[in-house]
């Protein structure tokens, strides 16, 4: 995890299209890291500055003494979504096993198996269900039981 700290505007050349980002690591005193973006991944969203986000398959390099990423053709930006706590009726759900979600709220959210069969023993769909969970971004982390008892992933 880092934070966004900088990003260029996207450079063209006759061989390249390349953008620099500046990141820096959330410890207060920690390092930066210069990541540069090649070719269509230049043209990928970046999040604004101070946003805690994830870059995946990067490829490291030491040029002129320092450590600098640069993007491959797998790349991906991810914000790294605090974590907070909804309530609410579940509208629905899905019990495909790779792709369980449920709809809290009018918002789709997704659930692991373990958690989806504490909610709804056998995958049978209750409705009315009334839940309390913690959700990081579009992703059900826990579940808290109206008798208090918190299942966890």
């Amino acid at each position: 995890m880092a934070k966004s700290m900088k990003c260029s505007d996207i450079y063209t050349t006759e061989k390249s299209r390349r953008r620099v980002l500046q990141l820096k690591s959330p410890e207060k005193e920690g390092p930066t890291l210069t990541v540069k973006m090649w070719g269509e991944k230049a043209q990928m969203t970046v999040p604004v500055r101070e946003t805690s986000i994830r870059i995946k398959n990067i490829e490291v390099n030491n040029y002129k003494g320092q450590i600098e990423g640069n993007s491959t053709s797998l790349t991906e930006i991810e914000i790294d979504a605090e974590e907070e706590e909804i309530q609410g009726e579940v509208e629905g759900a899905s019990f495909e096993e790779n792709d369980m979600w449920i709809v809290v709220n009018r918002t789709l959210y997704n659930i692991k198996n373990n958690i989806m069969e504490t909610l709804f023993p056998g995958y049978k769909f209750i409705p009315g269900k009334e839940i309390t969970a913690s959700v990081k971004g579009y992703k059900l982390t826990k579940l808290f039981q109206k008798n208090k008892r918190t299942k966890k992933e």
